[in-house]
C-alpha cells in the first residue's frame, strides 16, 4: 500500500517531469488575439445595429419626459 508520503514524491515527479516538456506561451500572438477580440466587440457595440446605438424608441420632449410607470 502507498503511504502518503510516497503518492507526493510520485505526484512531484510527474509535475516535474510535465514542466521539461512545456511550451512557452506565444505572448505575442496571445496579445494580437485579445487586440482583435476587442476591436471586433467594439465593432459590434457601436455598428449600426449594435446596443450603443438603441438609445430609445420614442423622442424626448421638452421638459420633462417620465419614465416607466409613473
Amino acid at each position: 500500500m502507498l503511504t502518503r508520503a510516497s503518492i507526493c514524491m510520485i505526484m512531484a515527479l510527474m509535475l516535474a517531469a510535465c514542466g521539461k516538456h512545456a511550451q512557452e506561451p506565444d505572448t505575442v500572438a496571445y496579445q494580437q488575439a485579445v487586440h482583435d477580440w476587442q476591436d471586433q466587440r467594439l465593432k459590434n457595440l457601436t455598428g449600426v445595429d449594435g446596443w450603443t446605438t438603441l438609445v430609445g424608441l420614442y423622442w424626448l420632449k421638452s421638459g420633462d419626459n417620465s419614465f416607466g410607470r409613473d
